[in-house]
């Protein structure tokens, strides 16, 4: 079972006053559905038609809250049966809020996750480069960003003993010499 797959196991993220509102299981994933209006929930049922949805019972929120159980269940069982790129599609047709439960690695390539830089290319002094997190903070009036690589082994070691925790080049040296510290 997968990070995010025993995640939605362990608790479920809905919105408590709105049914459904929660995370749903897909054939490849996750995906969210926000019905916050009954608009949403008669588009909804177009898109999952389920016998139980159709009791007029569940035509208004209050109904909706009382049945948020068997609710969320149907709609798992129903989205399990196909992807989420196929349910997203026939969500946003009818305009009901929806997304996608992204992975890491789906999340990071994100097109408008890396137009806003926010994930970089770090490049090490050993010739090296890898990725890290970018800044989420935008200036409007600065478009300058610098990222720097985390240090090499050794490389701060002098600095934070010294100015730091105040010992002398001695003491330093002497840590060096028996190999305590590189």
């Amino acid at each position: 079972m997968g990070l995010l797959a025993a995640l939605y196991e362990r608790e479920r993220s809905g919105l408590g006053q709105h049914v459904p509102h929660d995370t749903f299981r897909c054939a490849d994933g996750f995906i969210v559905i926000a019905v916050i209006t009954d608009n949403f929930w008669q588009n909804l049922k177009e898109v999952v038609p389920c016998a139980e949805f159709d009791d007029p019972k569940f035509d208004g929120q209050p109904g909706r809250w009382k049945g948020r159980e068997c609710i969320n269940d149907t709609l798992n069982e129903a989205l399990s049966e196909n992807t989420c790129t196929y349910w997203l599609a026939k969500l946003e047709a009818r305009r009901i809020p929806c997304s996608p439960v992204n992975s890491f690695s789906q999340a990071l390539s994100d097109p408008q996750v890396l137009h806003r830089n926010m994930v970089v290319d770090l490049h090490h002094p050993d010739g090296a480069v890898t990725r890290g997190p970018g800044n989420p903070i935008k200036m409007s009036r600065s478009s300058e960003e610098s990222f720097s690589p985390a240090p090499l082994l050794g490389d701060d070691t002098d600095a934070m003993l010294g100015e730091i925790l105040g010992m002398s080049v001695t003491e330093i040296n002497s840590l060096k010499t028996q190999r305590v510290i590189a």
